[in-house]
């Protein structure tokens, strides 16, 4: 408990003793997250521009829409004879959307 008392509840980083100071953010880590998350936020923005032409709406409903259909639940069913990708989208305001690509 004494120890405990002594050791202060804030501490600079050049005070922390050197064994495990914490110098930068582990550069690769930080890299491969920020390539992840440019990756989806491209193939976001594109599902969105797909809407676009056909929901003519302000360009953040048209992100918007694309975030909820991607995260909805869906059944995705190839049709190789037609060669269609017939995908079936869940949602809580309609019962159920067809698409048909």
């Amino acid at each position: 408990m004494a120890k405990r008392t002594k050791t202060p509840s804030r501490m600079k980083i050049k005070d922390m003793p050197e064994h495990i100071k914490y110098t930068k953010l582990n550069i690769e880590s930080k890299r491969f997250q920020n390539t992840i998350k440019m990756i989806c936020y491209r193939a976001e923005t594109s599902f969105a521009n797909q809407l676009a032409l056909n929901f003519k709406k302000d360009a953040n409903e048209k992100r918007a829409l694309a975030k909820s259909l991607i995260n909805s639940t869906t059944d995705i069913l190839p049709d190789y004879a037609n060669n269609k990708l017939n995908i079936n989208i869940y949602s809580q305001a309609n019962p159920r959307m067809n698409l048909a690509i």
